[in-house]
């Protein structure tokens, strides 16, 4: 066991125990034990040892009195534990809060959810049983509406001076005899009226449950209208929500970058554009080369005229002071042929005088 004096290992530090033992042997072990220990700086000899706040605190930790350097640093040493332990269990505290922070707040966040949830859940049962109520409240009207409709009391009431055909008086009903006497009960496959009765009334009193709904009665339209009605709203908003599901995947798709794929047909319209550009630039380019070639064929004429304009006005006699016979010449210079036969103009009359050589 190292000494209390020494300083501490890099290793784990010894627990406080062991420390106050160290702390013990080196009060027991110093020089000075005994009464030997000379009097601390600034006392006087004559001043107890009791008032040396080093013997205070050593009678407080319940240490025997005497020591000298050992024993302050040991104490030394515990303090500096203590203080660490201190900071350390603060640390240790200030994490521990803060992840409870975190967590109530997920709590609490649990807690809205579920009572969100609990509310949506009781809503939901509120327009169940609202529903069920409706739905035996039609079921009655239609059963009254039938009843009005079919019975004695929907015929039209005669007024007494109506009609020519006398009145005639109602005969008695006919009693068929039965083979199986019945005692003045109703016949075997049907209820009594008060038992139907006690079994509607129950079933109207019943409080709807989640078992699965009544058959619709047949032959009830208005019934059948609202069940119509009622299976087209759900279809329209299965309808909504594959469109919203769509606009979302849409929406997501844009944000995390990921750029739809192309609609059907963009490849045969890109192919066709670009034969078009194709066709178009070797249109423009036999275009091109014909307007060199009739430019290159119209140089070619124009020189080929100027040339032949120049051979006739070098082969044409001399004109100066004396009128052309055969005619004037033309704006651009060339002369007009005028009747000679050579030249391919009409003939002369006769009589005409001969033009000179």
């Amino acid at each position: 066991m190292a000494s209390p004096g020494r300083a501490p290992s890099p290793g784990p530090p010894p627990p406080p125990e062991a420390l106050l033992a160290a702390a013990a042997a080196g009060l027991c072990l110093s020089p000075g034990a005994g009464g030997d220990r000379a009097a601390p700086p600034g006392a006087s000899p004559g001043q107890p040892r009791g008032h040396d706040p080093l013997e205070q605190e050593l009678a407080a930790l319940g240490l025997p009195p005497g020591g000298g350097p050992r024993a302050l640093g040991g104490l030394l040493h515990l303090y500096r534990e203590a203080a660490a332990g201190g900071a350390r269990r603060e640390r240790e505290l200030r994490g521990l809060r803060q992840r409870l922070g975190g967590l109530q707040a997920h709590v609490a966040a649990c807690a809205r959810a579920m009572a969100a949830a609990r509310d949506e859940a009781e809503w939901l049962r509120e327009q169940n049983r609202h529903l069920w109520v409706l739905l035996a409240a039609e079921r009655a009207q239609g059963s009254r509406r039938g009843s009005t409709q079919h019975g004695p009391a929907a015929q039209p009431r005669r007024q007494p001076g109506e009609g020519t055909a006398p009145h005639r008086p109602r005969r008695p009903a006919t009693e068929l005899p039965s083979a199986v006497p019945r005692g003045g009960a109703r016949a075997a496959g049907r209820a009594p009226r008060t038992a139907q009765r006690q079994q509607g009334a129950r079933r109207g009193s019943e409080p709807p449950g989640p078992p699965r709904p009544p058959p619709a009665p047949q032959g009830d339209p208005d019934l059948e209208q609202e069940l119509q009605r009622l299976r087209e709203e759900v279809a329209a908003g299965r309808e909504v929500i594959a469109l919203q599901h769509r606009c979302l995947q849409e929406a997501m798709a844009a944000a995390l970058g990921t750029p739809p794929g192309p609609p059907p047909g963009l490849d045969e319209e890109r192919g066709r554009l670009r034969r078009l550009r194709g066709a178009l630039a070797r249109e423009r380019r036999t275009f091109t080369e014909a307007a060199e070639r009739l430019a290159w064929e119209w140089e070619q004429f124009e020189a080929e005229r100027a040339a032949l304009l120049q051979q006739h006005l070098l082969s044409a006699p001399e004109m100066w002071g004396t009128p052309e016979p055969w005619g004037t010449l033309e704006p651009w210079g060339a002369p007009q042929l005028g009747g000679s036969p050579e030249l391919g103009g009409a003939p002369e009359p006769w009589g005409s005088p001969e033009p000179r050589p």
